[in-house]
């Protein structure tokens, strides 16, 4: 008989977390994380040959493929998936920015936004002059480049608007080119997307070349709904980027991303079209913060059976579990200071995430908390202190969600170990809460076995 799909979860957490046989960094399903954070785009249209995945990324340093730990879970499988794309951007330092403002018909409701949205970049990146272009059927622009605190006053007294019946965009982005006094400089785009399509690839060209030209990268922000089928391409291209709904973001996280994002394109390593959610879990070696989403294959789940006579006696075809990525791989809550069990402001961020997963899930799961200690001190008071430890993280959680959780809480005292406890951060690694969520049964749906070939599966039938 086929084994659950969540008892296969239940078995991959205890490989991770039994005794001391720890997985490895793959592998390990507890992450030391300070957030949690969605995935800005996931993006399935050439799947299934590639996937594309887009997060900010506000750290300093330069990110490497070695610094990542890439991840698929499908029906209760996890894939790594090593064979990946990376391409970060991030601002140029000096120079000069430009910001090209569509004006014309279709975004005149949307101008309070777009102003605030001028003023809180420009607030904030590493340029060291500033200038504006509007246009609309024709285009008007500031008469030069100012200073941050200048462009700033200037812009709240810039009344001047174009005409909105049109949408000259190749004309307006040439004269916001040939007014850089600098090489490298920066165009940001703010538009709908709602210009005329036709001869779509001699525009993207003629865009490309202007850019080209005159040295300039592109950021495209665009309150439409769906990519622009040319000018979602061109701001890649120019060492830029390219965001669609921007006006659905939050400030602050249209800010993060224009400092700095990253994307990922890869190969889908259990890549049928057959309707599986896929959950993708992005970790970084380095850096406390995950990214997580998912994306539903296209086609209709079937259940793979060889046997004809199985398949028609079939009735109702259950349809898959998708299943959080929190629930998958655990979450591990930090103890750093010796001897206490008090929840530090990352612990309680981290419960809140928790906290906002468990609140959008229907079947709640049974969760287990296990409390860790250094070595210093005796055994006895470790184990107490271990106690504490997961009682805190439990009684968080409880208050938050009101007391509705099965939760069971334990402690391993300094019986298990993450790393040696030979330096002092190694054992502040070692203080920790880990936990652990054991999903509620349910026999009607069973995994596809896809460690065996199609003859295997047929064969197991019989």
């Amino acid at each position: 008989m086929k084994r659950a799909l969540l008892s296969i979860i239940v078995a991959l957490f205890l490989t991770g977390c039994a005794g001391k046989g720890y997985m490895t960094p793959e592998w390990q399903p507890f992450q030391d994380l300070s957030r949690i954070e969605t995935l800005s785009d996931v993006d399935i249209s050439e799947y299934p040959d590639t996937v594309s995945l887009t997060f900010n990324w506000e750290y300093e340093g330069e990110l490497t493929k070695e610094d990542i730990i890439l991840k698929e879970e499908v029906m209760g499988r996890v894939y790594p998936v090593s064979d990946f794309r990376l391409h970060r951007y991030s601002l140029p330092v000096g120079g000069n920015l430009v910001f090209l403002v569509d004006r014309s018909a279709s975004m005149l409701e949307t101008k309070g936004w777009s102003d605030s949205l001028i003023a809180a970049i420009a607030q904030v990146v590493p340029m060291d002059s500033f200038s504006l272009v509007l246009f609309g059927r024709n285009s008007i622009a500031m008469d030069g480049f100012y200073t941050r605190e200048d462009f700033l006053d200037e812009i709240t007294t810039f009344m001047v608007s174009p005409d909105p019946d049109g949408s000259d965009l190749l004309y307006s982005a040439k004269r916001a080119a040939e007014m850089m006094t600098h090489t490298g400089g920066t165009i940001v785009l703010i538009t709908d997307n709602s210009f005329n399509m036709r001869r779509g690839e001699q525009k993207i060209q003629v865009l490309r070349s202007i850019l080209e030209t005159y040295d300039v990268h592109m950021i495209v922000l665009s309150t439409g709904m769906d990519k622009h089928p040319w000018l979602n391409s061109i701001g890649p291209q120019m060492s830029g980027m390219y965001l669609d709904r921007a006006d659905e973001m939050s400030t602050a996280e249209l800010l993060s991303y224009i400092r700095g994002n990253i994307e990922l394109t890869y190969t889908p390593p259990y890549n049928e079209r057959n309707g599986l959610d896929h959950q993708v879990i992005v970790d970084f070696r380095e850096y406390p913060v995950r990214r997580y989403a998912s994306y539903r294959a296209p086609g209709t789940y079937r259940p793979e059976f060889r046997e004809k006579a199985l398949l028609d006696s079939m009735r109702n075809i259950p349809e898959p579990i998708q299943i959080h990525p929190l629930f998958l791989m655990g979450i591990r809550i930090p103890f750093g200071e010796i001897g206490r069990d008090k929840l530090s402001r990352t612990a309680k961020a981290l419960l809140d995430s928790v906290v906002t997963v468990l609140d959008a899930t229907g079947d709640l799961p049974s969760i287990v908390i296990e409390g860790h200690t250094c070595d210093i001190g005796s055994r006895d008071f470790n184990m107490r202190l271990g106690e504490r430890r997961a009682e805190a993280a439990m009684d968080y959680l409880r208050s938050k969600t009101g007391e509705k959780l099965n939760i069971e809480n334990r402690s391993q005292g300094p019986d298990i170990p993450i790393v040696p406890n030979d330096t002092e951060e190694h054992r502040q690694l070692n203080r920790r809460a880990e936990i652990r969520f054991i999903l509620p049964e349910n026999e009607a749906v069973e995994p596809l076995d896809i460690s065996q070939s199609s003859s295997e599966k047929s064969d197991s039938l019989h």
